[in-house]
């Protein structure tokens, strides 16, 4: 999975409107951010290693002749964690990005084909668009309230879609962030004291790749559904002011943009709440 899935980031799809245009800006802005985080990230790192290499070093001293032996060893392994963790830092953009790209790779192969947000804000305009054409002039003419409930519906419906694609669009930003500022946060893992901060910004990004992945399902359905919806938008019923077929589709739009922003958050969260990669616990436990 790590080796099929390529870029720096999580990939939004090809630019084709102004919501792409935003993820796309924040992704190349991530790329600057970057190289420059590193840097401070770097400094940071060697400062605090040298302080849980001093507080490690005088525990060896005040122990016991007895206890020198064992703490020898699991000074060792401090060694090699700190050294994997200053891995993560310096090649972040192979193993974290790949990491964070390959749940994404998961989602883009499984939905088969992804909706840009400049496409879902269109197919939500075509939507909306089929519900006001839905009313003929003379319906307009004779039932005036009727004209009022269409262009409520499409307001909604055109809301619920922006909804869709906002969803999308943080997502994305938010792996963007996470993988380019965020990385200063590993700089904590090399002190006992501030380890968690490191451990927590790993399993945010399991988070958003997990999140990612799932929201690429969800979004995924959005077509099919939606072209099924402006057919029945089609129907002649709406001539003899039958408005069943609007409030079906009304709801199922309602119900697809709460699913896209509730389902995958709240997957996601299930499955790492309450989870712990040890990495605290091992750097204070090798002293």
């Amino acid at each position: 999975m790590l080796a099929t899935s390529s870029g720096l980031f999580a990939q939004a799809p090809p630019p084709a409107g102004v919501l792409d245009q935003v993820a796309l800006d924040y992704q190349l802005a991530s790329q600057m951010w970057l190289g420059r985080v590193l840097n401070v990230t770097t400094s940071l790192f060697f400062w605090l290693a040298m302080l849980e290499f001093t507080i490690a070093g005088i525990m060896y001293m005040i122990a016991s002749p007895q206890a020198r032996e064992e703490k020898a060893g699991r000074f060792l392994v401090k060694i090699m964690l700190i050294s994997f963790i200053y891995m993560l830092i310096t090649q972040s953009e192979f193993w974290l990005a790949r990491l964070l790209n390959s749940f994404a790779a998961v989602g883009e192969y499984a939905a088969g084909r992804i909706m840009s947000p400049s496409e879902i804000v269109n197919y939500g305009a075509t939507l909306s668009g089929a519900v006001l054409r839905s009313v003929d002039v003379v319906g307009m003419l004779t039932n005036p309230p009727l004209v009022i409930y269409m262009t409520f519906t499409a307001f909604v419906i055109m809301l619920c879609y922006i909804l869709i694609a906002t969803q999308v669009v943080l997502t994305l930003v938010q792996s963007y962030i996470l993988l380019s500022s965020g990385i200063f946060f590993l700089a904590f893992g090399a002190f006992r004291a501030t380890a968690s901060l490191a451990e927590n910004f790993l399993l945010s990004c399991v988070h958003v790749g997990i999140k990612l992945m799932l929201l690429y399902f969800v979004v995924g359905l959005g077509e099919p559904l939606t072209r099924r919806w402006a057919e029945l938008l089609r129907d002649d019923r709406f001539l003899t002011l039958d408005v069943t077929p609007i409030l079906q589709v009304l709801a199922g739009v309602m119900i697809l943009a709460f699913i896209v922003w509730y389902v995958p958050n709240k997957i996601a969260s299930q499955i790492t709440s309450g989870a712990s990669l040890g990495l605290t616990s091992a750097i204070r436990s090798t002293s």
